[in-house]
C-alpha cells in the first residue's frame, strides 16, 4: 500500500476500512485502483476485474474528485444504479469477445462515459 507523502506538496492520503467505503467511492489496495460497486466487491479500474475486499482491509482514498461526495452530501441515488447498469455492461463486453485489445479499447471509452455521467450527477 502507498505510504502518504506528508510534507510534500501533496494532499495527505485518507486510509479507512473497506466496510467504511461508500458504493461508487475510489481507493487504492494493494497497489491497484479500485471502485466499490458492493459490500464485498470492488472493481478494478484499470480492466473491470471484480474482486472479494475482506470488510476488514485498509484501503487508501483515491481523492475527493474520485469518490462520491461527502457524507455531508449524499450520493446521488442515480450514481448506484449508474455503477450496477456499468459494470453489467463490462461483463456482457467481456463475454462478447475473446480478443482483449478490442474488450481493453471498448472498457476504456465505457469507464470514460461512466466517469463523465458521474461527474455531471454530483
Amino acid at each position: 500500500m502507498a505510504t502518504p507523502h506528508y510534507g510534500s506538496g501533496a494532499p495527505p492520503m485518507s486510509i479507512i476500512r473497506f466496510t467504511h467505503l461508500q458504493i461508487g467511492q475510489q481507493f487504492d489496495y494493494q497497489g491497484m485502483h479500485y471502485t466499490k460497486v458492493a459490500p464485498l466487491i470492488a472493481s478494478n479500474n484499470a480492466n473491470g476485474a471484480q474482486r472479494m475486499i475482506p470488510r476488514s482491509a485498509a484501503v487508501t482514498l483515491l481523492s475527493d474528485e474520485q469518490g462520491v461526495p461527502a457524507a455531508d452530501h449524499p450520493i446521488h441515488p442515480a450514481l448506484a444504479v449508474l455503477q450496477r447498469y456499468h459494470q453489467t455492461a463490462l461483463a456482457e463486453l467481456q463475454a462478447l469477445s475473446a480478443d482483449e485489445t478490442k474488450v481493453g479499447a471498448a472498457r476504456a471509452r465505457l469507464e470514460r462515459l461512466r466517469d463523465e455521467l458521474a461527474a455531471a450527477l454530483r
